[in-house]
């Protein structure tokens, strides 16, 4: 069963000065799945992480997210959004939706 990590949100609202502003749409720029040991006598863990960017007026900003299938289990699930990065440190900003889509289905 193969599965990957899909973008539910096409932009998200971010805070700059007390103001709403909004990205241009994010899209997909690296999707890397590595294997990582599972538990006691259980199959390898299926560890997927992708990097997703948008622009703005203001510049780029990048989620990476990741998702793991444990072991025997038939499906995955987001881990976390993390390394997260604005182009100013005073950007307030949305975290995008992310599921996973069964590429079987």
């Amino acid at each position: 069963m193969s599965w990957k990590i899909v973008l539910k949100s096409e932009t998200v609202e971010y805070q700059l000065d007390d103001e709403s502003h909004q990205t241009y749409p994010i899209q997909l720029v690296n999707e890397e799945f590595d294997s990582e040991p599972g538990g006691y006598k259980e199959p390898n863990d299926t560890v997927c992480v992708a990097t997703y960017e948008a622009d703005s007026e203001h510049g780029k900003f990048t989620w990476k997210v990741s998702a793991r299938r444990s072991g025997f289990e038939t499906y995955a699930v987001i881990e976390e959004v993390f390394e997260t990065t604005t182009p100013n440190p005073s950007i307030n900003v949305e975290e995008p939706s992310f599921d996973i889509e069964d590429d079987d289905e």
